[in-house]
């Protein structure tokens, strides 16, 4: 980087995301609202606001950006009249990159005063922070800054940030850059279109084998939310989707949805996909996925990441959990499905599951309802209780996904989004590679496939290391999929094996990121 980045910057603690798109935003105030930006925003980024009981949005001819504002737009009607700011952002074609409620609750005395035009440059600056070297030049209006400390985790900010301030976000190095010299300035602007250059270049690889040096084919799916996200799985080469998380039909609504609606979505999107595996995650609600189509009673948790979530609320509350797996072994008579239960720690809750499933297989045979009598059900290993016991969830599952998000967050024993702790989260840590290296040793032994779904597996540092201890599949963001496939294709197998051998044998994170540079894993 260069010598001097500038009169004032600060380090954003919030846990750093790998960016995946470049941008250029200039931000003008606009009386109305969000109206008149869309000469400034990025090409392919869509931003919808709902304030103060109405919806306003903008958005560019990128699907993202139309769906983006009309989901905006509704839940800004929806939640209202409950004094809450809901911003939903997206990019390009259906690529959704955050859906944030941001509450103010002026009844209660503790208003944010939030306007229209102050939450557009919020979502803006959303939008940038996932950009690698995005700029944003001369805020020209004042950021609302509890707002923006709230979301991004900047404490202290309002020391740093002023009125007709420039800032420069860093998604790699996780800083922000308040009032930057010019030198820096044209820094990152070269900076931005080097990414744009190099995330060009990848698209040659879409229609190229995920296949190593040495000849080993790797299994490289994607992983979707929304229904209008789906194109881009073709788009990018992938070979199916390895994890498709429904809780978005639970979202800004009263009631859940009901078995017909799962059925229809689900039947769009085998549409869509056009023969390509689909692997549906059931309902992971609870923690930090609060929605209005969920459990609506119940005391407050003082710890929702270890209360009753996902799998652990379905099987309380089967009137939640029985139309989405009814709805799913229907569609799987029109493609290829497959059942992921997430969040599994108990051989218990597999067997009731299953149990579910066979009398829901014996109502649709009483119907003559067909659907897939060999439909795959698997399990996420998401915490340290089924990475250790793998082997006996193995024999009762046909396949395994690790989820490493809540993995790594369990076995560290940190809360993964408090901006306190978050420097514990440490994919590479001992603890982590072991249970993941046991987790695929299970797998084979049981001879069942074993994928990874979580952000580890899209991150391109890990690829070579996850190779190295046995992982054949990755689901990944669509985003970085081609990246994951050059790395795939640049590396040799055997000789990952044997320096994987070596970082079980480390003690620290440190260590094995030492040995992993040593390895030289392949740079942009």
């Amino acid at each position: 980087g260069p010598a001097h980045i500038g009169r004032r910057h600060f380090e954003l603690f919030a846990r750093r995301r790998r960016a995946h798109a470049q941008a250029a935003v200039v931000v003008q105030r606009d009386a109305r609202g969000a109206a008149g930006l869309e000469d400034h925003l990025p090409a392919g980024v869509g931003v919808g606001v709902g304030a103060d009981g109405r919806g306003d949005g903008v958005g560019d001819a990128g699907r993202g950006g139309a769906h983006a504002c009309e989901v905006a737009a509704i839940a800004g009607e929806r939640r209202g009249r409950d004094g809450a700011h809901h911003l939903q952002l997206g990019r390009g074609r259906g690529r959704a990159y955050a859906d944030l409620a941001i509450v103010g609750d002026r009844e209660a005395g503790g208003g944010t005063g939030l306007k229209s035009h102050d939450a557009v440059a919020i979502a803006v600056l959303l939008v940038c922070i996932r950009h690698v070297g995005a700029v944003v030049q001369t805020v020209q209006h004042c950021i609302p800054i509890a707002i923006f400390e709230g979301i991004v985790g900047l404490h202290q900010a309002s020391r740093y940030i002023r009125e007709e301030d420039t800032i420069i976000l860093d998604g790699i190095l996780g800083i922000v850059l308040v009032d930057p010299d010019k030198n820096t300035l044209a820094h990152y602007q070269k900076k931005q279109k080097e990414e744009k250059r190099y995330y060009l270049s990848l698209g040659r690889l879409k229609k190229a084998p995920a296949t190593t040096r040495d000849g080993i084919t790797i299994n490289l799916q994607a992983n979707i939310e929304l229904p209008q996200d789906f194109d881009t799985v073709r788009e990018v080469g992938a070979g199916g989707v390895g994890l498709y998380r429904t809780e978005f039909l639970y979202m800004n609504r009263q009631a859940p949805p009901d078995e017909e609606e799962h059925f229809n979505t689900y039947l769009k999107v085998l549409k869509i996909l056009d023969g390509l595996p689909l692997t549906i995650r059931t309902l992971d609600l609870g923690a930090d996925k609060q929605v209005d189509g969920g459990r609506q009673t119940g005391p407050v948790q003082s710890n929702p990441a270890l209360g009753l979530r996902a799998i652990r609320l379905c099987l309380k509350e089967p009137g939640l959990f029985r139309p989405q797996l009814r709805a799913i072994i229907r569609a799987s008579a029109f493609g290829p499905v497959r059942l992921m239960i997430p969040m599994l720690s108990h051989l218990q809750e597999i067997n009731q599951v299953l149990q579910m499933i066979q009398t829901i297989k014996t109502e649709l045979d009483s119907l003559n309802i067909t659907y897939d009598h060999n439909l795959p059900v698997g399990g996420m290993i998401e915490v340290p209780a089924a990475a250790i016991c793998a082997d006996m969830f193995a024999g009762k599952l046909d396949f395994l996904s690790i989820g490493t998000n809540d993995l790594i967050q369990y076995t560290m024993a940190i809360d993964r989004v408090n901006d306190e702790v978050n420097y514990l989260y440490d994919p590479l840590h001992p603890a982590v590679l072991r249970l993941i290296r046991t987790t695929i040793k299970a797998g084979n032994r049981a001879k069942i496939p074993v994928a990874m779904c979580g952000e580890m597996a899209g991150e391109k540092r890990h690829t070579q290391l996850l190779l190295g201890l046995g992982l054949r599949e990755f689901s990944v963001h669509p985003a970085a999929l081609l990246e994951v496939k050059q790395i795939i294709i640049e590396s040799n197998l055997a000789e990952l094996e044997k320096m994987a051998r070596k970082v079980l044998f480390s003690t620290s994170g440190a260590e094995v990121a030492m040995l992993m540079g040593k390895t030289g894993p392949a740079k942009n």
